[in-house]
């Protein structure tokens, strides 16, 4: 995983108590494939190599592609500033897209596998409580609009309630 991979991404991954390792990038967020070579060296038990498509932007899927190989490791595409695969970006042997991060969508994510891994997944059925969920998110959409149609400061509304702080915090409502 990149070194600057932010911290609350990580938790889901965290609880299934799984060894991650950073890697370090260079200043153009591109892998510091000179120095992950050398960590490469010697040790087993990658088995997952993330890139990271920074803001949509394609990384380097073809020296990840290689370094992969070598290393007989999984590259995992984490393109959730895109929109779909094209442009160098979806050439893993996974890929992760997010649309919510991009349109105007409650929740959700794609994971666009390659032929190879595809028949390695089990199929998995849509998380039931979507619709609930989507029904709240358009609720609060619509709100919104109408609270702005209004000029009503809506995002000045919510209240703190006294669970969300803890006795040492201070909070200042506008």
């Amino acid at each position: 995983i990149p070194g600057y991979f932010c911290n609350e991404a990580l938790d889901p991954i965290r609880r299934l108590r799984m060894t991650l390792r950073f890697y370090p990038v260079l200043a153009d967020l591109t892998p510091d494939w000179e120095a992950l070579k050398k960590l490469g060296e010697g040790k087993s038990g990658a088995q997952v190599f993330v890139l990271v498509h920074y803001f949509g932007f394609p990384n380097a899927v073809l020296q990840a592609k290689a370094f992969c190989d070598q290393y007989q490791m999984v590259l995992l595409e984490d393109a959730a500033h895109v929109l779909k695969p094209g442009g160098g970006i979806g050439n893993g042997d996974l890929s992760i897209f997010s649309p919510r991060k991009l349109l105007a969508v409650p929740s959700g994510g794609i994971l666009v596998a390659s032929s190879d891994w595809a028949t390695h997944l089990a199929e998995v059925s849509p998380q039931q409580g979507g619709k609930a969920e989507t029904i709240r998110w358009l609720a609060r959409r619509f709100a919104q609009q109408i609270f702005l149609k209004l000029n009503v400061p809506w995002h000045r509304l919510r209240s703190v309630r006294q669970q969300d702080c803890s006795p040492n915090d201070t909070v200042e409502l506008r």
